[in-house]
Protein backbone atom coordinates (compact mmCIF):
# COMPACT_ATOMS: atom_id res chain seq x y z
CA UNK A 1 0.00 0.00 0.00
CA UNK A 2 2.84 2.34 0.80
CA UNK A 3 4.40 1.66 -2.62
CA UNK A 4 1.15 2.71 -4.30
CA UNK A 5 1.13 6.03 -2.44
CA UNK A 6 4.78 6.51 -3.21
CA UNK A 7 4.93 5.53 -6.90
CA UNK A 8 1.29 5.86 -7.95
CA UNK A 9 1.35 9.56 -8.88
CA UNK A 10 4.49 9.07 -11.00
CA UNK A 11 3.03 6.09 -12.84
CA UNK A 12 -0.23 7.97 -13.36
CA UNK A 13 1.55 11.03 -14.76
CA UNK A 14 3.59 8.90 -17.13
CA UNK A 15 0.55 6.99 -18.41
CA UNK A 16 -1.54 10.12 -18.94
CA UNK A 17 1.34 12.00 -20.57
CA UNK A 18 2.05 9.05 -22.85
CA UNK A 19 -1.29 9.60 -24.59
CA UNK A 20 -0.30 13.14 -25.60
CA UNK A 21 3.31 12.34 -26.44
CA UNK A 22 2.31 9.47 -28.74
CA UNK A 23 -0.34 11.65 -30.35
CA UNK A 24 2.23 14.38 -30.98
CA UNK A 25 4.67 11.91 -32.54
CA UNK A 26 1.93 10.47 -34.76
CA UNK A 27 1.16 13.98 -36.01
CA UNK A 28 4.84 14.44 -36.85
CA UNK A 29 4.85 11.15 -38.75
CA UNK A 30 1.75 12.09 -40.72
CA UNK A 31 2.28 15.84 -40.91
CA UNK A 32 0.89 16.22 -44.43
CA UNK A 33 -2.18 14.14 -43.65
CA UNK A 34 -2.88 16.05 -40.42
CA UNK A 35 -2.39 19.38 -42.13
CA UNK A 36 -4.57 18.27 -45.04
CA UNK A 37 -7.35 17.25 -42.68
CA UNK A 38 -7.21 20.61 -40.94
CA UNK A 39 -7.27 22.37 -44.32
CA UNK A 40 -10.26 20.29 -45.43
CA UNK A 41 -12.21 21.72 -42.51
CA UNK A 42 -11.58 25.23 -43.77
CA UNK A 43 -9.19 26.45 -41.10
CA UNK A 44 -6.67 29.05 -42.19
CA UNK A 45 -2.92 28.29 -42.05
CA UNK A 46 -3.26 24.54 -41.46
CA UNK A 47 0.51 24.02 -41.30
CA UNK A 48 0.82 26.50 -38.45
CA UNK A 49 -2.10 24.94 -36.58
CA UNK A 50 -0.52 21.50 -37.00
CA UNK A 51 2.84 22.75 -35.70
CA UNK A 52 1.24 24.44 -32.69
CA UNK A 53 -0.75 21.31 -31.92
CA UNK A 54 2.40 19.18 -32.06
CA UNK A 55 4.28 21.60 -29.80
CA UNK A 56 1.50 21.69 -27.22
CA UNK A 57 0.96 17.91 -27.24
CA UNK A 58 4.64 16.98 -27.08
CA UNK A 59 5.69 19.80 -24.78
CA UNK A 60 2.72 19.45 -22.46
CA UNK A 61 3.00 15.68 -22.36
CA UNK A 62 6.69 15.77 -21.54
CA UNK A 63 6.20 18.45 -18.89
CA UNK A 64 3.49 16.37 -17.22
CA UNK A 65 5.67 13.28 -17.45
CA UNK A 66 8.59 14.87 -15.62
CA UNK A 67 6.35 16.84 -13.28
CA UNK A 68 7.67 20.29 -14.16
CA UNK A 69 4.87 22.87 -14.27
CA UNK A 70 2.45 19.98 -14.60
CA UNK A 71 -0.63 22.05 -13.78
CA UNK A 72 0.19 24.64 -16.44
CA UNK A 73 0.87 21.89 -18.99
CA UNK A 74 -2.37 20.13 -18.07
CA UNK A 75 -4.29 23.38 -18.51
CA UNK A 76 -2.76 23.86 -21.96
CA UNK A 77 -3.64 20.29 -22.94
CA UNK A 78 -7.16 20.78 -21.60
CA UNK A 79 -7.68 24.05 -23.47
CA UNK A 80 -6.21 22.86 -26.79
CA UNK A 81 -9.26 20.80 -27.86
CA UNK A 82 -11.63 23.62 -26.86
CA UNK A 83 -9.64 26.10 -28.93
CA UNK A 84 -9.60 23.75 -31.91
CA UNK A 85 -13.29 23.00 -31.57
CA UNK A 86 -14.16 26.69 -31.52
CA UNK A 87 -12.02 27.26 -34.63
CA UNK A 88 -13.80 24.42 -36.43
CA UNK A 89 -17.19 25.84 -35.44
CA UNK A 90 -16.30 29.40 -36.47
CA UNK A 91 -14.80 28.33 -39.79
CA UNK A 92 -17.81 26.08 -40.46
CA UNK A 93 -20.22 28.95 -39.83
CA UNK A 94 -18.20 31.23 -42.09
CA UNK A 95 -18.17 28.61 -44.83
CA UNK A 96 -21.95 28.20 -44.59
CA UNK A 97 -22.44 31.96 -44.74
CA UNK A 98 -20.15 32.18 -47.75
CA UNK A 99 -22.05 29.39 -49.56
CA UNK A 100 -25.39 31.12 -48.93
CA UNK A 101 -24.18 34.40 -50.40
CA UNK A 102 -23.05 32.80 -53.67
Amino acid sequence: MQALHRHGPLVGRILIALIFVLSGFSKIGAFAATSGYIASKGLPVPDLVTILTIVVELGGGLLIMVGYRARLAAAALFLLPWQQLSCFMISGQQAQTWRKTR
